[in-house]
């Protein structure tokens, strides 16, 4: 469902965004690979490897963003966030970190 809306804004507002935190968003496969290409955005796409299902078809969907990350959380599911908390905000901090230092 996120994909849904986070995607097309992205694409249609790119400077109102500093970075994409992707957490398994549904949808994700709405925006045509090439526009996927296109976006500048810095992202990150976190999940846990328990996550059969909106985890890896968010990462397939996205892997081509140029300025894109992905981590698999181990013993974590679809909610890494909750499963594996400790590493998830670590992760997200980092990311916060980096983008701040972007270049725009």
């Amino acid at each position: 469902m996120s994909g849904n809306y986070a995607l097309p804004y992205i694409l249609t507002h790119p400077e109102m965004m500093a970075g994409f935190v992707v957490i398994s968003p549904a949808a994700s496969g709405i925006v045509p690979p090439s526009k996927v290409k296109a976006l500048q955005v810095p992202t990150i796409l976190i999940y846990g490897d328990r996550d059969t299902g909106l985890g890896p078809t968010s990462h397939r969907d996205l892997k081509t963003i140029p300025n894109f990350q992905a981590f698999i959380l181990p013993k974590a599911g679809h909610a890494a966030y909750l499963d594996q908390p400790d590493q998830f905000h670590t992760l997200l901090y980092n990311f916060a970190k980096k983008i701040d230092s972007f270049p725009w």
